[in-house]
């Protein structure tokens, strides 16, 4: 009886870590700007930084396709617990500020 227990709560165990997994949230300039699925694939991902941070949950993660992004304004992580990283690194994945003409801040986190 007790196996079986232990059994059933290990089930209910797995079951809940794999619900409450966090999804990953795509970037890339290519993208088709999925807004109703929430950036959840590299052909559906957002053509911006912020709307996939907008979308993304608190322990998710933004990840940035190769390019160049030129921002109008800054990236706002400030509410959320986001990890944006680049798909293959900083040698490949630039974010431009614009500076001088509109900021030279990228991103504004008040949580680290």
């Amino acid at each position: 009886m007790k196996i079986a227990r232990f059994a059933l709560a290990a089930v209910l165990w797995i079951g809940l870590l794999e619900a409450t997994r966090a999804t990953d949230r795509y970037v890339s300039l290519s993208g088709t700007n999925d807004t109703d699925n929430g950036y959840t694939n590299w052909i559906g991902a957002a053509t911006n930084i912020q709307m996939a941070v907008d979308k993304a949950l608190s322990f998710e993660t933004v990840l940035v396709s190769n390019g160049v992004y030129n921002l109008t304004n800054q990236v706002s992580i400030a509410t959320k617990y986001v990890t944006v990283k680049s798909l293959k690194g900083r040698d490949n994945t630039f974010v431009n500020g614009n500076y001088p003409n509109i900021t030279n801040r990228c991103f504004y986190i008040s949580r680290c």
